[in-house]
């Protein structure tokens, strides 16, 4: 077998997703049991550390936040799509049956 040569270009596999994995998550207000808020994010120990420091004007007035679910996608389209239906009213109400 020939040895590798650094910098060779190595042809991309068809059956593995080179796009970044996002993740939409659930947080809930610990201050207002009521309150949730969900995001689509790459990084979410970044995004949760954020709302909690109180870096974002949407969640900082309900903080601290309790992470109560997280769901990976293997591409972004797909994680904005089931984050619109949790925002939806539908959405919401399966949230809280089952992320509860």
């Amino acid at each position: 077998m020939p040895a590798e040569t650094p910098g060779a270009l190595i042809a991309p596999r068809p059956d593995v997703s080179h796009e970044i994995k996002r993740f939409v998550y659930v947080l809930h207000s610990l201050t207002n049991p009521d309150r949730q808020f969900v995001e689509s994010a790459a990084n979410v120990p970044m995004r949760i550390a954020a709302h909690n420091a109180g870096h974002s004007p949407l969640t900082a007035a309900h903080r601290p936040w309790k992470l109560v679910a997280v769901v990976q996608f293997g591409n972004e389209a797909t994680a904005q799509r089931f984050e619109k239906f949790l925002k939806s009213s539908t959405g919401r109400a399966f949230t809280k049956h089952h992320f509860t």
